[in-house]
């Protein structure tokens, strides 16, 4: 009796398995289809605009003509320093 119920779970189990299973057939399927494979000639798109990735230690003033500025990671502004950020600076991001 024990065993009919413990091959009962299982069926009850796969079934519930088998749609997740077939996405992951046809993804992996998908992933090998020449055409599908990205083009390694393709870049980026170009960032427009000011990257900042390292802090400021030394006095610095954010113009329009620099916006956007893209700040990429944590910035501080040393002890001492000034930013100035020029009105009609936007997209700090």
């Amino acid at each position: 009796m024990l065993r009919n119920v413990n091959r009962a779970q299982n069926r009850a189990l796969l079934h519930s398995l088998l749609p997740g299973l077939w996405l992951a057939l046809a993804v992996l399927l998908l992933a090998f289809i020449p055409g599908n494979a990205q083009d390694p000639t393709l870049q980026p798109a170009a960032v427009h605009g000011t990257t900042i990735d390292r802090n400021i230690d030394q006095n610095t003033t954010w113009t329009k003509s620099g916006s956007p500025y893209n700040v990429t990671r944590f910035v501080a502004v040393r002890p001492g320093v000034t930013l100035t950020v020029r009105p009609g600076v936007g997209g700090v991001r």
